[in-house]
């Protein structure tokens, strides 16, 4: 399956969003200690034991975003959990 060029919408109906920060989770085993790596704008941080990994047991990558119309601030979460590769929207706070 291909999907291209789908534009997120908010919630307010703007379809403009800005990308803010991206974080990488990463486990060398499976329930063993977080790695991340993340980046914002030109600032990269790496850093080890991260406890705010979306994944209970494995690997994740969030993507923060922000309306540019109402400035909601959500994330987008690509989360693997048992085999599977899940795609989750969750609002900051």
């Amino acid at each position: 399956m291909r999907i291209e060029n789908l534009p997120l919408r908010c919630s307010c109906g703007s379809e403009y969003m800005r990308h803010q920060l991206v974080d990488v989770f990463v486990r060398d085993v499976e329930d063993g200690p977080v790695n991340c790596v993340g980046v914002s704008g030109k600032t990269v941080e790496f850093y080890t034991g991260a406890v705010d990994c979306p994944s209970a047991r494995r690997d994740a990558v969030v993507v923060t975003v922000h309306c540019e119309q109402c400035e909601l601030v959500w994330d987008l979460q690509v989360i693997q959990h048992k085999g599977q590769t899940l795609l989750t929207f969750k609002l900051c706070e």
